[in-house]
């Protein structure tokens, strides 16, 4: 079935690196989508177990790592140096399962689960990544969902969820542990 979320408006019409073919089937703007009664976004404890880890291969990791680098914003690039973004990605691209893509999505409505680290709030084991922001030694721990939104959104997306309070996203699908981009709700909370 045909992804009911917009990836395309999340993340701006961005031309496809030649190498890397765009999974995503989204054609709702999202916007739209969020702003009807169409979808009540909240966050709920998982329906169901997530399926298993599995492991995508050390060449996987880094094709996928390179894709997604190519479509950092360049709010991105300028707040963190090419190794700390693609530290991150690959955080990302090992605490996803083989098969999924939490950043261009596989066509799908199907939720990209998180098999990483994860910390309490709102109730529920949220998503998160630590990393070292330019020029201090502590590590910062922050919400994936965050940091997908300061990676790949467009300017519009990104300056709405900004101004949300600095807690996880909601995800439209309601899974906490979903890290799927085009799943992170534009709802206020």
């Amino acid at each position: 079935k045909p992804c009911q979320f917009s990836c395309t408006s999340v993340m701006g019409n961005l031309p496809s690196p030649p190498e890397v073919t765009r999974h995503c089937a989204c054609s709702t703007d999202i916007f739209q989508y969020f702003s009807g009664s169409q979808r009540n976004a909240v966050a709920v404890a998982p329906q169901g177990p997530a399926p298993d880890h599995v492991p995508r291969p050390e060449n996987e990791i880094a094709r996928f790592v390179d894709s997604w680098n190519s479509y950092i914003h360049p709010r991105a690039v300028e707040f963190l140096p090419e190794n700390g973004r693609k530290g991150i990605l690959n955080m990302i691209a090992r605490s996803t399962s083989r098969g999924t893509d939490p950043i261009l999505g596989d066509g799908t409505d199907a939720c990209v689960h998180w098999h990483g680290d994860t910390k309490p709030e709102d109730g529920y084991d949220q998503p998160v990544v630590e990393f070292r922001k330019p020029g201090e030694d502590a590590v910062t721990t922050t919400f994936v969902s965050r940091v997908l939104v300061f990676f790949f959104a467009t300017d519009e997306s990104f300056e709405l969820l900004m101004s949300y309070p600095k807690t996880p996203f909601a995800r439209a699908c309601g899974r906490v542990d979903c890290v799927l981009l085009c799943h992170v709700s534009m709802d206020p909370p």
